[in-house]
């Protein structure tokens, strides 16, 4: 299943909220912590005591909550473009490779810090800064590692928060789900009260009707996406099957692109679902309809692009709309499919696809066996190399035209 690593998706929204979010200091006055510029030079000796335990502790605690923890608060352009390398230090210096009391103390200023932060009005990059660091806080730094209870129980009442009060910055959201996603990795681990409170949030999330506030199309998809995820990682289709039917309703929400949607199809492969233990009809149903729609857009695309190839002189001069995101010009100024990305979108079908097959009631389960067949067929000539773009092109004719045998058969599929 694709999505964004941790670190990828927190470094490029911190960006993000620095460019889109943050109002210029003259504009808006924000809350900052006063720092104490007499403690700048003392970093190598903070991160040799913490490392060591060797030193003056009551020097090391003092660059700490007078220096360090006051630098990642300041709205400055300066302060702001430290964020993200003070934010590392945090986790490389000061809480990884510390031990015993000095990891404690660490861990301990970390939690305040991030909570005193998110209950004030500092920058909003300050803010999202904070809730990212929520997220990596351990009660025990190990491998694996035990998330902190406190930090989980903090960041599903800020995703709650969010998806009930459209007043609520959007990153706020969107940080909460960063680290949720990392507790529903190491979800077996954490106390029962947490995982109770991190599954409903979860569920919450993937099922809502509509997000509040102000979302991006891409920044909604990647909430969704990433939930899906999350509730992938909590390896249970629940109690009668209710993650299953999240995930189905955002399979079939057409306001998703179809790659988020496949991907969120993806996810329902490693819910563990098992025929008979709950109602799997909706899923087949949505999972059928996905592989309808997947496969017409693509046979356009194909048609779209056997036609290209038949266009002489003057050279390719590019694809517009959605044909430009799978056939590029290539050295020649020749019309190519790009492969990677209708790879990945076959891939994530087939993983839903087969998902659905294994929760399938007895009259779909020819009909999902045949979506199988006909989107591996072509994940086959897509990903052999010896194979020409024609050859792709006429393969995912022949899948759409399969899928859509099945799924002119399937009324109750096409109804919903």
């Amino acid at each position: 299943m694709r999505y964004l690593c941790d670190t990828t998706v927190a470094r490029w929204l911190l960006c993000l909220t620095v460019i889109a979010l943050a109002a210029p200091a003259s504009a808006q006055r924000y809350k900052s912590d006063a720092v104490e510029s007499r403690l700048s030079s003392k970093g190598a000796i903070a991160r040799r005591y913490a490392k060591s335990g060797t030193g003056d502790a009551q020097e090391f605690k003092e660059y700490v909550e007078k220096y360090f923890f006051p630098a990642m608060t300041q709205p400055t352009a300066e302060g702001l473009a430290d964020l993200e390398k003070l934010h590392g230090d945090l986790f490389k210096y000061y809480l990884y490779t510390s031990t015993g009391e000095t990891q404690k103390y660490m861990n301990q200023q970390a939690m305040e810090f991030a909570v005193r932060v998110l209950r004030a009005s500092y920058h909003p990059s300050v803010r999202y800064n904070a809730l990212l660091i929520l997220g990596k806080l351990d009660d025990k730094y190990a491998d694996p590692p035990t998330p902190s209870a406190k930090a989980c129980d903090l960041l599903c009442s800020l995703a709650s928060r969010a998806l009930k009060n459209a007043r609520v910055p959007n990153y706020e959201l969107v940080g909460a789900l960063i680290g949720l996603e990392r507790h529903a990795k190491y979800v077996r681990v954490l106390p029962s009260d947490q995982q109770k409170a991190l599954a409903k949030t979860l569920y919450d999330v993937m099922s809502v009707d509509k997000l509040e506030g102000e979302f991006t199309p891409e920044v909604r998809e990647w909430v969704f996406v990433s939930a899906a995820s999350a509730i992938a990682n909590l390896g249970t289709p629940g109690p009668r099957g209710v993650f299953a039917a999240a995930l189905t309703k955002r399979i079939g929400d057409e306001s998703l692109s179809l790659e988020s949607r496949a991907t969120i199809a993806a996810a329902l492969e490693k819910l563990n679902a098992k025929a008979g233990q709950f109602d799997g009809e909706p899923v087949v149903n949505a999972v059928i309809d996905l592989a309808a729609e997947i496969g017409k857009e693509e046979a356009e695309i194909a048609n779209k692009f056997e036609d290209l190839q038949l266009q002489v002189g003057g050279g390719f001069i590019g694809a517009r709309g959605k044909l430009s995101r799978r056939i590029v010009q290539n050295a020649e100024r020749e019309p190519t499919i790009v492969r990677e990305a209708l790879l990945a979108l076959l891939v994530d079908l087939r993983d839903g696809v087969r998902a659905a097959k294994a929760i399938s009631p007895e009259p779909k389960q020819a009909a999902v066996a045949t979506i199988d067949d006909a989107v591996s067929n072509a994940i086959r000539v897509v990903s052999d190399k010896g194979k020409i773009d024609l050859d792709v092109s006429e393969a995912i004719k022949d899948m759409a035209e399969a899928i859509q045998g099945v799924a002119n058969t399937e009324p109750l599929a096409a109804a919903e």
